[in-house]
């Protein structure tokens, strides 16, 4: 089975007022990644993903969105 995997990183940091760089201050992330992150670029590590749901104050889930190809 084929899966798409969509980042909904953006999202959340909209929702939250954050700019790339205020959200990769915030857990010591080059700005830049977070960028690619959010247009599917790179994906992210486990650890990564963690991070950002805990200063976005979501589960790692409410991160992706999963859909079949």
């Amino acid at each position: 089975m084929d899966v798409i995997v969509i980042c909904k990183l953006r999202d959340r940091r909209k929702a939250q007022g954050l700019s790339q760089r205020d959200l990769g201050a915030l857990v010591n992330i080059d700005h830049k990644a977070i960028g690619n992150y959010e247009t599917n670029k790179t994906k992210m590590n486990i650890l990564t993903a963690a991070k950002l749901a805990i200063v976005l104050n979501c589960k790692i889930d409410d991160l992706y969105e999963y859909r079949r190809n």
